[in-house]
């Protein structure tokens, strides 16, 4: 029997086995997830109090930008002046003064026309979506270079508040729909307060507003379980890659993507929206990532 080392606790363990894995997820066990939405639910069934806006907010308006220094900062700065510090009071300052993400819709749905893409290679391949996914995109003169974390957590909130009502229903307040970078920014301050993720909220000092900071998926997942989400984070090395080369073929009824993932990797991180399995002349199998990707 051959054996590997567990990537958490260096521990040997049989591999490639049912036990090696099971011995892998013990250490992410459920405790931290039904401790954080315990935690979401008690926060999310506490009603808001709404803050005091200032005589002049009528003329505050969302703005469609995503820069922290445009008007919808200003917008922000006004509504929140005289607001208290409590978690309820900025959850119901952040819904009223968030904008909304602009992107480029493809006709049909993106999702859709990589389906059909896909439709042509059918005979040589077996492909799996994750379901509704909009493209976000890094602009040269806002984000690129450090916003793909940020972009990654709008791709999935745009599959989340599509495909899962329940989801919709809380994120971001209710909505309805994907906020701009700035708003997520301050959505992930919001989550630090409610005590998600304190020793990476530590690394940004509890301040990511207006910053141009790489995140990672730790921020994703704090912030999507501040809202009561299930979020996990799965790690492994190239190793595993090795391992998983001996491992059976994935058919049609083993291949499963319930919904889009994030996979960082070192300077970039992308959504991956599908997988692609080619079936080789020699007998195996040549699997792609499928991206979220517009040209």
């Amino acid at each position: 029997m051959d054996f590997c080392t567990c990537p958490i606790c260096n521990f040997s363990i049989p591999s490639p086995s049912s036990r090696g894995i099971s011995h892998v997820d013990e250490h992410f066990s459920d405790e931290d997830y039904a401790r954080d939405f315990e935690f979401a639910q008690q926060i999310a069934c506490t009603p808001p109090t709404l803050p005091r806006i200032a005589e002049d907010s009528s003329e505050c308006k969302p703005s469609y930008g995503d820069d922290p220094q445009n008007s919808s900062c200003r917008c922000d700065a006004r509504i929140t002046e005289g607001v208290g510090n409590t978690c309820d009071e900025k959850h119901a300052s952040l819904f009223r003064s968030q904008s909304k993400e602009s992107f480029y819709k493809v006709e049909g749905g993106l999702m859709t026309m990589l389906r059909k893409c896909l439709e042509l290679e059918s005979e040589n391949s077996t492909s799996i979506l994750s379901g509704h996914v909009d493209h976000f995109q890094s602009t040269d003169s806002w984000d690129a270079g450090w916003g793909c974390g940020w972009r990654n957590i709008q791709m999935l909130s745009s599959h989340l508040i599509t495909q899962r009502p329940e989801a919709r229903e809380v994120l971001y307040g209710g909505s309805g729909f994907v906020p701009s970078i700035g708003s997520l920014q301050r959505w992930l301050e919001l989550a630090w307060q409610k005590g998600f993720d304190t020793p990476g909220a530590n690394d940004f000092d509890q301040k990511i507003y207006g910053k141009r900071n790489w995140i990672g998926t730790t921020e994703c997942a704090a912030l999507f379980r501040s809202f009561g989400l299930r979020a996990r984070i799965v790690d492994f090395s190239s190793r595993d890659f090795e391992l998983a080369s001996s491992a059976p073929h994935l058919g049609p009824d083993t291949m499963k993507l319930s919904q889009a993932i994030v996979l960082p990797h070192d300077g970039h991180s992308r959504t991956i929206v599908g997988i692609q399995a080619k079936h080789q002349k020699n007998g195996k199998q040549q699997y792609n990532l499928l991206i979220s990707i517009l040209l």
